[in-house]
């Protein structure tokens, strides 16, 4: 079998790509690193082409994953024969927070109130209390997620962020500066962390300074949320994050492109687990 995993040229000769070729290789997976940086096409009249570092693509492969969210080199390639794992529609909905919440709401999974729209501060705190959570649609890493205590701060973010489409949510107190992360791989949920603040910061995401720690506790129906919230975006893998409300364990995003730190550090080893999946998806 050939594998393409394609990358961010921030990540070349990075640990993690090297990892990963490791772990191809291990389960008999001819697997090459790329960087989506790297590829350029050519259209002309009814002839389209690949390069790659300006070199014609003339084979491709029969399963590529992409660590990113391009969905010109992931269309082109799907149009030659080549399997993603996940599947493209899938892995936007996970980068759209208000989409995944959707999904969330049809599969009756308990979340947190969430608004969305060109809302004043007045008619989000008639519907949240304060103080709420504030966070980008489409932000990853726990970037531009603010905890609003006051309409000062508010006007402060919105104005010092034009661009940002936000979310508007209730802050569970109860999970702050945790979360709990959960990783699915084919029908299985292969491991489950906890995310824990290392400064005081309610956010506990690992690109902010965080640590993790292996988590148990989760029970078969939360388990069973995952696998149908990733089963129903057609998700291979993926995380889905969960914060601690005082009633259990609640939806708060998903990610089709998670980092496997969290689950290194915890002794899980996840790229282990993907490749074993990859080499069924003949």
């Amino acid at each position: 079998m050939k594998l393409w995993v394609i990358y961010s040229n921030k990540h070349e000769n990075s640990m993690v790509t090297k990892t990963m070729q490791k772990t191809a290789k291990q389960n008999g997976i001819d697997c090459k690193i790329l960087f989506f940086e790297y590829f350029s096409f050519l259209v002309e009249n009814e002839t389209q082409k690949l390069y790659y570092k300006s070199k014609l693509i003339t084979s491709f492969p029969d399963v590529a994953m992409a660590r990113g969210y391009n969905v010109q080199i992931r269309s082109f390639l799907e149009n030659c024969g080549t399997k993603f794992v996940n599947s493209t529609k899938g892995a936007l909905t996970t980068l759209d927070k208000l989409e995944s919440h959707f999904v969330a709401s049809r599969l009756k999974m308990n979340q947190p109130k969430t608004l969305f729209g060109n809302l004043t501060f007045d008619e989000i705190a008639k519907k949240l209390t304060l103080p709420f959570v504030m966070k980008n649609r489409f932000g990853m890493k726990g970037e531009n997620v603010f905890l609003v205590k006051s309409k000062t701060a508010f006007l402060k973010i919105k104005k010092e962020n034009p661009n940002i489409e936000f979310l508007f949510q209730e802050y569970v107190e109860s999970s702050k500066g945790f979360d709990i992360r959960l990783y699915v791989v084919g029908n299985n949920v292969v491991g489950a962390v906890k995310r824990i603040s290392k400064n005081g910061d309610f956010r506990s995401n690992l690109s902010l300074g965080g640590t993790s720690q292996p988590f148990f506790a989760v029970s078969q129906k939360i388990k069973n949320q995952a696998l149908k919230f990733a089963q129903t975006l057609n998700l291979h893998f993926c995380s889905i994050d969960f914060l601690q409300a005082k009633t259990g364990l609640v939806f708060c995003e998903a990610n089709a492109n998670a980092s496997y730190q969290a689950f290194f550090e915890s002794g899980i080893d996840i790229q282990n687990f993907v490749m074993n999946y990859i080499k069924t998806q003949k």
